[in-house]
């Protein structure tokens, strides 16, 4: 963090800046202009797009971490995982700091607290944990076929539009739900959502259930990727 904020005027403002002036305009293009429908909207878009900007960053930023420094890996007796937990913790950081920031004063703007903001921080660990799991496998991937990082970005910018960060899910017709369905960006930030828009528990229960699901999935899968190519990165980098 200290690196990344070196001679800058801003410094970590940069970072805790860049979300909330995307929240600003998606909030007044979807909300003021478009006059989309949805209770608490503030509330809704902060629960959507402010995990998609982690996840996506997050993956942009550190897909190439192995293949960038691969000099440090070879120099020095250090696990290549350790430099892409330390990127992902530091953009953890940036997203904890600007979602407090708005969560606060959407919180005084609305008056609305509620009981399910209790599970929140289970939320956050969540997301977390997939983004953590699934930015290791890509940037394993990325070792070995270079165009991971062009892939994944033409597949997050698709995503992006499909995903319902800043729309409800029911504006999607019955025959395309299948799109959100088995968008794994979309069920861990869903539980986001919920929380905040204090939804029944009904629909939190199966939601937080889907996202500890697709987490431990990703982070079992991400284990055997590592288990099965962590020995020949040194080779490929």
């Amino acid at each position: 963090m200290k690196s990344r904020y070196r001679k800058t005027i801003a410094g970590f403002l940069w970072v805790v800046l860049n979300p909330i002036l995307l929240f600003g305009v998606h909030a007044l293009i979807f909300k003021a202009i478009l006059k989309v429908n949805i209770p608490n909207y503030f509330l809704f878009l902060l629960g959507g797009l402010l995990p998609w900007i982690f996840i996506t960053n997050n993956i942009s930023m550190a897909t190439s971490t192995f293949v960038i420094q691969r000099d440090v890996i070879r120099s020095f007796a250090l696990s290549p995982l350790a430099l892409l937990f330390s990127q992902t913790l530091d953009n953890f950081i940036n997203f904890l700091a600007a979602f407090a920031l708005l969560f606060v004063s959407l919180l005084i703007y609305s008056s609305s607290i509620n009981t399910t903001l209790l599970l929140l921080p289970v939320a956050v660990v969540l997301l977390l944990i997939f983004t953590l799991a699934l930015t290791t496998i890509l940037a394993t991937l990325q070792v070995f076929f270079r165009d991971v990082q062009f892939i994944t970005q033409f597949i997050n910018n698709i995503l992006y539009l499909l995903t319902p960060i800043f729309y409800a899910p029911e504006y999607i017709p019955d025959n395309y739900r299948w799109l959100i369905n088995f968008n794994p960006y979309y069920l861990i930030i869903r539980p986001f959502q919920l929380v905040l828009n204090n939804y029944s528990e009904v629909q939190i229960g199966p939601s937080f259930l889907t996202a500890i699901f697709i987490s431990t999935a990703i982070s079992l899968l991400a284990f055997f990727v590592w288990k099965k190519a962590r020995r020949k990165i040194y080779y490929f980098i």
